[in-house]
């Protein structure tokens, strides 16, 4: 922040360059050859105008310094002023970017339950596949009838495990394969 060097005047200074100059207008007239009242008026007159320019010089410093006091306290609340605005800046970012962080983990948080949300579907999905058909999601034989008795299913079960038996080849990554397929 910028610091205002103030510039005082000496209202003394005025007073004794006044008294210089009135010192020498008094040894001026004294060796002028004025007689009397004549010099009697000069010195008087010289008396008063240097009084009157002490006076002047005096009040011309007094205003001098207090303007100088004012503008060292403008310049003093202008720094004050500039140091809030930039608090009121720094705080104004600083919530700016509390906000967008709260806003972007708001995001990753969306998506990461919206894909646990999809996991759960999926595993419905499997469930669903077996209620209507009887097999499982991979393809296994489940159950002929969803009315049957688990003897029935386990009836079933068995009778599908022979005919896959015969019905399906290992391929050369392990898997089987139907040989027959059926049309529905």
């Amino acid at each position: 922040s910028y610091q205002y060097k103030k510039q005082y005047i000496d209202d003394q200074s005025y007073s004794n360059a006044a008294k210089n100059e009135s010192a020498n207008t008094i040894e001026a007239l004294s060796k002028s050859g004025l007689t009397g009242n004549q010099l009697l008026s000069a010195m008087l007159g010289s008396e008063l105008n240097r009084t009157k320019s002490v006076a002047e010089g005096s009040l011309n410093a007094k205003l001098h310094n207090i303007n100088e006091n004012k503008i060292a306290e403008k310049v003093k609340e202008s720094n004050e002023a500039d140091f809030i605005n930039d608090a009121r800046r720094i705080n104004d970012i600083n919530a700016q970017n509390r906000a967008n962080y709260d806003t972007q983990k708001s995001k990753f948080d969306s998506a990461i339950f919206s894909s646990l949300g999809d996991i759960g579907k999926e595993e419905i999905f499997k469930n669903m596949a077996e209620k209507m058909t009887g097999y499982d999601w991979m393809g296994n034989y489940l159950k002929a009838n969803p009315n049957a008795t688990p003897e029935d299913a386990d009836k079933a079960y068995k009778e599908e495990q022979s005919k896959r038996k015969i019905s399906t080849v290992e391929n050369k990554y392990g898997g089987l394969m139907k040989l027959n397929f059926k049309k529905y």
